[in-house]
This record gives C-alpha cells, sequence and structure tokens, in this order.
C-alpha cells in the first residue's frame, strides 16, 4: 500500500492517494513512477504531473550514500518530461513534490531525492511568489509537506434545482474546520446563472457568517442580519438548496451530524417561509445527485 500524491486541479496543493500495489521486483521507484503516470484514481480534483504513454527515465532509478551517509535516490528524466511540462503549463513545483512526497513516504531507507531532467538536477522551483532551493538539487520530503492538501465534498446546486457534490482540494487544517468549509462555498457565490453555485442572494459574503461551535455533534451557525434580510424573498427550491448546501457540507466532517441556524445569537425560525430551522437540520441525501462535478470545469465566481 502506497501513498501517491499528485496535484490539485485546484490552487496549490499536493493530494494524496492510497492505493495497493504489486511489485514483480526491487524497482519500487520505477513502479511508483509508473503508478504517478497513471494518474489519480479520482480525476475531479487531482490530475498527474508525469505524461503517461512514453518512457521517460534514461535509466533505472539508484540510490546513492553521500559522503554525509544520507541516501539519495537518483531519478534521471529525459527531454521528453520537459517537453511534456511546457506544453501542458504544469508549473515544475508540483512535479517535483508530487515525486519527492511520494518516493520518500513509501520508501524508508532514501533521505532525499535528486531529479535530473534532460541531465539537468533541478535545483529550484517557484512556488507561487516563494522560491525553493534544493542544495545540490537534494530534495526532502520536508521541501513539500506544507503543501500536502486534503480532498472535501461541496454540495452546490445546479441548475435542476438539486444539490450536486464537488470535490475541492483544501489544506489539511482547512479540511477539518467548519467554517472554512463554509468559506469555500462562498467561491460558488453569487452568480446564480452558473452550472453550480452556492445559491446565496447578492450581498451576502463569508463575512455574514459570524460565528459556528460544534457541541455533541451540532453545528451551530450564527448568521447576520444582513444574512437574513437578503434571503426574505427566496422560493422554495432556492431556500431548501441554501440550507442544505450548508447542511450537507458541513455534515460531512466526522464529528458533526446536525446543524442549527441562528441570527445574530437568536434562534431562527426560517429564513423566508419554507424551512423550519427551529430544530436541527440533518443531511437531506434525497436532494443529491450521485454524480460528481469536475471543479476543473467550473469556474468560481
Amino acid at each position: 500500500r502506497a501513498v501517491l500524491y499528485f496535484p490539485s486541479a485546484n490552487d496549490g496543493w499536493l493530494v494524496p492517494e492510497l492505493r495497493e500495489m504489486t511489485f514483480d521486483n526491487d524497482d519500487y521507484a520505477g513502479a511508483l513512477i509508473e503508478a504517478l503516470k497513471t494518474g489519480p484514481s479520482d480525476s475531479t480534483c487531482a490530475i498527474t504531473a508525469i505524461p503517461d504513454g512514453v518512457a521517460l527515465l534514461d535509466d533505472e532509478p539508484q540510490i546513492n550514500t553521500l559522503s554525509s551517509g544520507e541516501r539519495v535516490l537518483e531519478l534521471n528524466f529525459s527531454s521528453t518530461l520537459a517537453n511534456y511540462l511546457a506544453f501542458s503549463g504544469i508549473e515544475v513545483w508540483k512535479l517535483t513534490g508530487s515525486i519527492a512526497l511520494t518516493m520518500c513516504s513509501f520508501l524508508p531507507d532514501i533521505d532525499a531525492v535528486r531529479i535530473r531532467v534532460n541531465g539537468e538536477s533541478i535545483t529550484i522551483c517557484e512556488i507561487g511568489d516563494s522560491i525553493v532551493n534544493f542544495e545540490d538539487g537534494l530534495i526532502y520530503r520536508d521541501d513539500f509537506s506544507a503543501y500536502i492538501g486534503s480532498v472535501v465534498t461541496l454540495y452546490l446546486a445546479n441548475r435542476s434545482n438539486t444539490l450536486q457534490p464537488v470535490k475541492r482540494a483544501v489544506s489539511m487544517k482547512s479540511a477539518l474546520s467548519p467554517r472554512s468549509l463554509l468559506t469555500e462555498l462562498f467561491y460558488y457565490a453569487g452568480n446564480a446563472n452558473a452550472e453550480l453555485s452556492f445559491p446565496v442572494p447578492e450581498n451576502i459574503y463569508a463575512e455574514d457568517l459570524l460565528g459556528i461551535q460544534v457541541s455533541n455533534n451540532i453545528a451551530s451557525i450564527n448568521l447576520s442580519a444582513n444574512f437574513y434580510r437578503n434571503c426574505q424573498n427566496l422560493d422554495m427550491e432556492t431556500e431548501r438548496n441554501l440550507v442544505y448546501s450548508i447542511v450537507n457540507t458541513l455534515c460531512q466532517l466526522p464529528d458533526i451530524k446536525g446543524v442549527r441556524f441562528y441570527i445574530e445569537g437568536l434562534s431562527a425560525e426560517t429564513l423566508a417561509g419554507n424551512i423550519y430551522l427551529k430544530s436541527v437540520l440533518m443531511p437531506n441525501p434525497g436532494i443529491i445527485e450521485e454524480s460528481i462535478a469536475d471543479p476543473v470545469s467550473i469556474e468560481a465566481p
């Protein structure tokens, strides 16, 4: 069982995927490269940084011991990989991080990876506004551990007036934070004509989420008066989709089984007269379409 790391389809994360593998020989590194080439089993939120169907390694991976005692996995890729990265627009750090995390996580007898492409060692990576230098081309797991993400499911309204799950890569911390999940929903707010959307009316923002507490497996959400005021004219389906977009998204967290809504700290009876909110709301699977939308094809407003 190996953990493979793939670049996320959205934002800058490396998403882990546990996979069962069979090795025919002791070339574990070569087999892991082949597994990375096939791509993630769930392509809705992750991609591969290594093209499939072509031979990329100029020679078999080797493990060398440095004078410091560190053991380094040497990977020598052909120019085909460089051409693929340039053509696909995949950033070098995503390739480097995908390989380094995968190799250093599975192979306990290596300390670092050295990656050469067309004979040139990768010694520097740009990650957003940051620049990471690899002294002597040595790439360690810790160089990319801060970019390991997790996958969450958001429930968004579609044009059929049902909810549809969307996989999205987020930080490990955000994946466990109720507030962060609700903030992720607002990436899809304010565009009723979009293929999928978080159906809040105009003039409602993430700042209208005043607070959220979890106690006894119930998440209590405190919303602003502005949130309440702008929801007064919602029709029945939109109100339902808005409420259960929140409820179903939050209830994927292991410590949340239900949700209760408050307005400025007071128990809310309803938002627009159709959904009774004074009781704890449980997830509503009956309004969810089973197909999972691809976040790559959905532009968040």
